[in-house]
């Protein structure tokens, strides 16, 4: 039987136990307080520091965007300049413009600057910077799928220069890329050559596959009258004429250089006075009617 002391010493020692087992759990609050506090305030640090580096990035974003939007209006602008120039013919003052305006390409403008490399490469081309219009279309090449185009004009640029096998290959490539007006640098090609055969066969080529205007049948024509194919090319002259397109002018002169080179004065004579009445500006179709008179 346990003592009135014992009983006391147990409870003693139990409170005691109870005790220290708060106490622990007390320390081991206190000691993961700890642990956990600073990655608290760390946390909290990193997202303010999130925060302020999303604030700095919207604000570069708008200043780069409005940067960016701004160089696309210079872009644009010295685009429409430059077309103006194209149009009247001006090509040196025609790529000054878009030479500024691919110095100013931006994020936004990607359609507009494939367009201004466009016009710069055919400014060059018609301004007879063959070497620059061939370095241009290349880059053109390389850079954008354009169906044959660039390689069309890659081979013109060639030809010009007196690379004719390299033309014809680039010529062929741009065909087999799906653009056949390939057949029509061809013919220009072959034509320029004398070789007229191919020209006639490869503008009939391209003659079938896009509708006729006045420039294929005033190749067509050429092209027969130099193989003194007379009637082929008087009918080849008189479908262009009946088109009445841009080429209308240069067909009906065409139509008194093939009657004279056929050696038909009379018919040459009066397809010439008709000319001159309609236009009576043309001094070269003066001179021409001066000629047949004596005839």
């Amino acid at each position: 039987m346990a003592t009135k002391g014992t009983s006391k010493s147990t409870k003693n020692s139990s409170s005691r136990r109870r005790t220290n087992t708060a106490r622990k759990r007390k320390s081991q609050t206190k000691k993961s307080r700890v642990v956990q506090t600073p990655n608290k305030w760390k946390r909290k640090k990193n997202k303010r520091r999130l925060t302020i580096l999303g604030i700095v990035l919207a604000i570069l974003l708008v200043i780069g965007g409005i940067f960016e939007f701004t160089e696309y209006r210079k872009e644009s602008s010295y685009r429409l300049v430059g077309i103006e120039y194209f149009k009247q013919q001006e090509y040196e003052e025609a790529q000054k413009q878009f030479e500024k305006a691919l110095d100013h390409h931006n994020i936004f403008g990607k359609n507009l600057t494939q367009d201004v490399r466009y016009y710069l490469a055919e400014s060059y081309f018609l301004d007879e910077e063959y070497e620059k219009a061939l370095n241009l279309y290349q880059e053109i090449s390389r850079k954008e799928k354009n169906k044959g185009y660039a390689e069309c004009y890659i081979g013109a640029s060639y030809a010009k220069l007196g690379d004719t096998d390299r033309a014809k290959e680039m010529f062929e490539k741009s065909i087999s890329l799906g653009n056949e007006e390939g057949y029509h640098y061809l013919s220009k090609m072959y034509y320029d050559l004398g070789d007229y055969d191919k020209a006639i066969e490869n503008e009939k080529e391209f003659m079938e596959r896009r509708e006729p205007d006045g420039t294929s049948y005033m190749l067509l024509a050429k092209s027969y009258c130099k193989d003194k194919k007379f009637k082929q090319a008087i009918q080849a002259v008189e479908e262009g004429i009946a088109l009445d397109d841009n080429e209308k002018q240069a067909l009906l002169f065409e139509e008194i250089v093939i009657y004279e080179q056929k050696l038909d004065f009379e018919t040459a004579y009066e397809k010439c006075l008709s000319y001159v009445n309609a236009y009576p500006d043309d001094k070269i179709a003066k001179e021409e009617l001066e000629f047949l008179e004596t005839r």
